[in-house]
């Protein structure tokens, strides 16, 4: 049966044959009587062609049940959790265009989503969402559940069948990964390997600690090397001029909009020692409340401090650091802020007074083990001696 395209539709008929994938639907009602009057939807065409569409409220029974995004299940990934806390799951589906198309499950549907009932042999399996929205990254088409989404698997109809049938004589080997580990609290992230400053300055880097933590306060600016780069829009790597474009080193391609961001070395200490921490911009951007780009824009030299990072003087904070080949490696000491969390005065005193209790603990044990060991020794040096006799 031949159909028409999105962008071929036209005002000369009203009789279109088109073939389209359900990207989004939802109910539009009167916001005074909360009376329905149309069941809206986003459809989207093979040619990725998009159009808005009405049904009338008097159809709604006929064809609401028949809308939804439909395909078969090809990989199952495991439970992440994004920056928010917000939980998602990514699913594979192909399309009965055999397109293969990334369906995001976010929070309930993601978890309530039971992976042990389906087997990677028993397949296919045809599933089915509701109410999704459309989702475009670069070239790549994909959806997203929303609160009013639902999941259908395998549904006793005709047309499901018919599709099972037909995906049966297609590899559709399903592939299931396993739920990441469940995500840190802040209040656990805090005290990740927690340092002090000098503690930090002459760790071992050798052994295996890649991520750790140091409370400190902010006394200062390193403006050496300047507090801004230009940055590639995608991996935010730094860009370099060439032949009047900036080029991305990790990318290496040319960069049509660079970006400014930022690169601030914060001068930090504690009671122990002070050293350099970097701030780039995604720690930078949100403490300071601006972007570099705005600041540069707005500022007759840019070599100088801005007047914006005075606010970060005195700031008390703890610092999630993440090493690199930088400190591993080479031994250079500044150290890139991963995340940034306020100090809790009740936390912070729990995590002192079981740190004190550890300590104790140990040099209890320790005393213990040397008292031990000096009466093995004097046991075997009594031995020896009657040996001699």
């Amino acid at each position: 049966m031949s159909y028409t395209m999105l962008d071929a539709l036209n005002g000369d008929r009203d009789d279109w044959m088109i073939r389209v994938r359900l990207c989004r639907m939802w109910e539009s009602a009167n916001p005074n009587t909360g009376e329905k009057y149309s069941l809206d939807m986003i459809l989207m065409d093979e040619k990725e062609n998009i159009i808005h569409a009405t049904l009338p409220q008097y159809l709604f029974a006929r064809f609401k049940h028949l809308l939804n995004v439909v395909g078969c299940l090809t990989c199952v990934g495991g439970i992440k959790t994004v920056s928010g806390g917000w939980k998602n799951r990514d699913m594979t589906i192909m399309t009965d265009y055999s397109i293969t198309a990334t369906v995001t499950l976010w929070e309930k549907l993601a978890e309530l989503f039971d992976t042990s009932i389906y087997k990677q042999d028993d397949g296919p399996y045809i599933i089915i969402f509701t109410s999704t929205q459309v989702k475009k990254f670069k070239d790549d088409i994909g959806f997203s559940t929303t609160r009013n989404s639902r999941i259908y698997v395998n549904l006793d109809t005709p047309y499901v069948a018919s599709l099972r049938e037909r995906f049966s004589e297609i590899s559709t080997k399903l592939e299931i990964s396993v739920d990441s580990p469940p995500s840190m609290l802040p209040e656990e992230k805090m005290f990740i390997n927690r340092m002090t400053i000098k503690e930090l300055l002459v760790g071992d880097w050798s052994e295996d600690i890649k991520v750790l933590t140091v409370r400190a306060e902010i006394f200062g600016i390193d403006n050496a090397n300047g507090w801004h780069y230009i940055g590639c829009k995608v991996c935010f790597t730094k860009a370099t001029p060439q032949d009047g474009v900036y080029t991305c080193k990790n990318c290496h391609e040319v960069i049509d909009y660079p970006l400014i961001m930022f690169r601030i070395a914060i001068k930090v200490k504690d009671k122990s020692g002070d050293t350099t921490f970097i701030l780039f911009n995604n720690i930078a951007e949100p403490l300071l409340d601006t972007s570099a780009n705005k600041i540069v824009n707005k500022s007759n030299n840019n070599k100088d401090i801005p007047k914006e990072f005075e606010s970060l003087l005195g700031k008390d904070i703890i610092f999630k650091l993440r090493l690199n080949d930088y400190n591993l490696v080479e031994g250079k000491h500044n150290f890139t802020v991963g995340e940034i969390f306020e100090p809790r005065q009740v936390l912070e005193e729990e995590y002192e007074s079981k740190k004190s209790k550890e300590i104790h603990h140990d040099e209890k044990r320790r005393r213990i083990s040397t008292k031990e060991d000096e009466e093995n020794n004097k046991g075997c040096d009594e031995e020896n001696g009657a040996d001699k006799v």
